[in-house]
């Protein structure tokens, strides 16, 4: 559920960050990269994405071969 909100709110600070994001020399994908810094396990710890995480598996199957299933 935490994803969920994440991928939600991220678009949305994205937007209302645009403007004065755009008189800088930032770049829109800065708060993107921010929000995912600040939730995974290194800042907050609101996301654990491992190997062996049901979302990996199923987003970045492994190579043909594997025994990962692909989508």
């Amino acid at each position: 559920m935490v994803l969920v909100v994440v991928f939600g709110a991220a678009p949305l600070v994205a937007v209302l960050l645009s403007g004065p994001a755009a008189r800088t020399v930032l770049s829109t994908s800065v708060p993107f990269l921010v929000g995912g810094a600040l939730v995974s396990d290194g800042f907050l710890g609101l996301i654990h994405l491992t190997p062996d995480s049901e979302i990996v598996s199923v987003t970045a199957p492994g190579p043909p071969g594997s025994g990962s299933p692909a989508p």
